[in-house]
C-alpha cells in the first residue's frame, strides 16, 4: 500500500524552495549557452511572480480541499490553467512593450521558469487532491 504523502507547509515550502534553486541554476546554465544575463531583472520577476502565484495556489487548494463544495478542487486545477497561461502571456506582452528588448532571448528563462512551475503546481495540487 502506497502512503498518501500530505501536502504540509513544509512540504510545500520544499517544493517551492526546489523549483525556485532549479531556476536560478538553469538560468546561469542557459547563459552559458545564450547570452541572457541582460535579462537578468525580468527573470528575477518572473521567478518572483510564479512564487507568489503558486503560493496562492496552494493556499486556494488547502482551502478548497476543505470546502463542502465537492467540485471545487476540480475548478480549482481549471481555472489555475487559464489564469496562470493569461498571466504569462501578459507578463511578456508587458515586458516587451515597456521594455523593447532586442532578443527574443528573453524567452528562454521565462519559458524555463513558467515550465518548472507547472510542474511544482502539479505536484502540489496532485498531492493535495490525494490526500483528501
Amino acid at each position: 500500500m502506497i502512503l498518501a504523502r500530505k501536502m504540509s507547509l513544509s512540504n510545500f515550502i520544499k517544493a517551492v524552495s526546489i523549483s525556485t534553486i532549479a531556476s536560478i541554476a538553469m538560468f546561469y546554465l542557459i547563459h552559458l549557452a545564450i547570452p541572457v544575463k541582460e535579462y537578468s531583472g525580468f527573470f528575477y520577476t518572473t521567478l518572483l511572480f510564479f512564487m507568489i502565484y503558486t503560493t496562492t495556489v496552494y493556499f486556494v487548494g488547502h482551502l478548497s480541499i476543505g470546502s463542502k463544495a465537492k467540485n471545487l478542487f476540480v475548478y480549482l486545477v481549471l481555472y489555475n490553467v487559464f489564469i496562470k497561461l493569461a498571466f504569462a502571456f501578459l507578463i511578456v506582452f508587458v515586458y516587451v512593450k515597456q521594455f523593447g528588448p532586442e532578443s527574443k532571448s528573453f524567452l528562454i528563462p521565462f519559458l524555463l521558469v513558467y515550465l518548472i512551475f507547472t510542474a511544482c503546481e502539479t505536484y502540489i495540487l496532485d498531492t493535495q487532491a490525494r490526500s483528501a
